[in-house]
């Protein structure tokens, strides 16, 4: 089995939780007392979308990127170890969702945000960090490059024996 890659999880888990965040600081706002964790939910939301938006590297394999998120990650970068260490996240979080707790509609985006938080904190003790996953750039064609000519198997492929042909039809 492989090694489970706990900062991907941390990832999504974070960047949903802002729109749960969202949606329960709109709805915050109209009749709820305590409407200042409803506007605190709203600007939160945002900020940490905007810092959850790019993913990070993985160890193996390729990272599936979002969409502008070379851009995110050009200004991220300079950040250094504030940013790429998961176990500040993981503070962050965990700050973050108290004021949550105070408005009703905002107590399950704060729940999503400390789960986000916890996983950060495993993250963390795996000794995991952020690195930017630049996207590969890929080639249009998927033809020979020009002027080369594929050389073509030395090979057959390998056949079954005569006796286990004969068994099979």
């Amino acid at each position: 089995m492989g090694r489970i890659e706990w900062s991907i999880w941390a990832n999504v888990q974070a960047v949903f939780s802002t729109s749960a965040i969202l949606m329960g600081g709109i709805i915050g706002c109209f009749g709820f007392p305590n409407t200042w964790a409803a506007y605190y939910a709203i600007a939160l939301s945002v900020v940490l979308f905007l810092l959850e938006y790019p993913r990070g590297k993985r160890r193996k394999g390729s990272t599936p990127t979002r969409i502008f998120q070379r851009y995110f990650e050009a200004v991220y970068k300079p950040l250094g170890p504030l940013y790429s260490i998961y176990f500040i996240r993981f503070v962050l979080y965990m700050g973050a969702c108290v004021p949550l707790c105070f408005c009703l509609p905002t107590i399950l985006g704060a729940i999503f945000l400390f789960s986000a938080g916890v996983l950060y904190l495993v993250a963390a003790l795996n000794n995991e960090k952020w690195a930017p996953a630049s996207a590969p750039v890929r080639s249009t064609t998927t033809a020979a490059p020009r002027g080369k000519i594929s050389e073509p198997p030395s090979q057959p492929p390998p056949r079954a024996p005569k006796k286990e042909k004969e068994e099979l039809e």
